[in-house]
């Protein structure tokens, strides 16, 4: 396979880990002003709470970020806990003035209900190899000539992810780490060249850092991290 040279580059992209980071430091800003605003006395009105609005932005970022990621089942849940937080607000301006018609915990159930459900009825269609590993400490070993979308989903386990048979590799591939609350170690060939994209939900991402230089292939490698923490390294190859 003929080398080529990758040059490493940094895109603003929502969904990376800058681009996150961005995102949530808006909302502190906002809540932040919302709690200048609250101590000078402003009126929000009897229902419209300082706290609400700021809850109410926290989910509303979570339903945006998921929608961002393509996960629009699970944005159903967030929605839901905005239905929760500003029940009593709907219902003021519908002139009513009872506090909530519909128990929390119902709005919240019906939330998850529905979350599943739609997982269920649109599961991924696409061409996979996927990985699944709980609980427990474990090593996968994915073949590069089948890695045009390869998934590993880790739920509080310790999993090694090595790729074999990388002579086979064609280019192309992606690798997408989903990690709740484990930690996953993905290892790429040292003369490979890996793109990152992050979704990192108070979790923990560590990649090398390189520069230019030359480069047999490269992957795309996207991570969920959940709580949880994911590092990629470079390997020595035989």
């Amino acid at each position: 396979m003929s080398e080529k040279k990758v040059k490493k580059e940094f895109k603003w992209e929502y969904g990376t880990k800058r681009s996150n980071g961005v995102f949530w430091g808006m909302i502190l800003l906002l809540a932040a002003a919302m709690l200048i605003i609250s101590g000078m006395g402003v009126n929000l009105g009897n229902r419209l709470t300082v706290w609400r609005i700021l809850l109410g932005a926290v989910c509303l970022g979570w339903m945006v970020e998921r929608i961002a990621a393509r996960q629009i089942p699970e944005a159903v849940l967030p929605l839901a806990l905005l239905g929760v937080i500003f029940q009593p607000v709907i219902l003021n301006l519908m002139g009513r003035e009872e506090m909530r018609v519909i128990n929390e915990w119902l709005i919240i159930g019906a939330g998850f209900l529905v979350m599943i459900g739609l997982k269920l009825i649109f599961p991924s269609t696409r061409r996979f190899t996927t990985k699944n590993k709980k609980v427990g400490t474990s090593s996968i070993y994915l073949d590069a000539a089948d890695m045009a979308d390869a998934r590993i989903h880790d739920n509080l386990g310790s999993v090694q992810v090595f790729v074999t048979n990388t002579e086979a590799y064609t280019g192309n591939g992606k690798i997408t780490v989903t990690d709740n609350l484990g930690q996953v170690i993905l290892h790429i060939p040292q003369s490979w060249m890996f793109v990152l994209d992050t979704h990192d939900n108070l979790g923990q991402v560590e990649a090398p850092e390189r520069g230019e230089g030359v480069y047999t292939n490269t992957v795309r490698v996207e991570v969920y991290d959940n709580l949880g923490r994911v590092e990629i390294t470079y390997d020595d190859e035989d």
